[in-house]
């Protein structure tokens, strides 16, 4: 699971990269070039979200990232919570509702199989307290920038925008 979702992160990354290096000497935001990708679309940010886009990217980006925020959130705020179920928390929050029947139980497969948050504090080198009080500082940068970026998504017709609990 874990190995899937860093690929799909970083295979979205360096697709935004790519698209921003080709227009970053033109002096050009990212903002902008989505806005270029959606008025060659005829407007349209459904039809301009296609493979190879930076809207595409940033979108499918930001779903994976969320996934990550709400766990961490998850983490913090219930710590005794298994691992399995704040991932679920922000799997529920981010990627299933754009995922098919299928992908959605492949998923839930994966998720079964993590480990034990003391397994996983222990590989990270750490225990519960060290751990939180490593996320707590990284949430407060990290969520805020989300916020913008499901701003923009969700202003393009794109996402609904987060307001679960998991937002606080």
């Amino acid at each position: 699971m874990v190995s899937s979702v860093s690929k799909d992160i970083e295979s979205n990354a360096k697709k935004l990269e790519k698209a921003t290096k080709a227009v970053s000497g033109q002096g050009r935001t990212l903002e902008q070039l989505i806005a270029d990708e959606m008025a060659a679309a005829g407007g349209s940010a459904t039809k301009a979200a296609k493979e190879g886009s930076a809207l595409l990217a940033l979108l499918w980006l930001a779903r994976y990232l969320r996934l990550v925020e709400v766990m961490l959130r998850a983490m913090v705020r219930s710590p005794d919570k298994s691992l399995r179920d704040c991932i679920y928390e922000g799997y529920r929050a981010s990627l299933e509702p754009h995922h098919n029947f299928l992908t959605r139980k492949a998923l839930s497969a994966a998720i079964l199989a993590s480990p034990s948050r003391q397994l996983f504090y222990s590989r990270l080198g750490t225990d519960a307290d060290g751990c939180a009080a490593s996320i707590r500082p990284l949430l407060q940068i990290y969520s805020p920038i989300m916020r913008q970026v499901h701003e923009l998504v969700a202003g393009l017709g794109l996402e609904i925008p987060p307001t679960s609990a998991a937002d606080e």
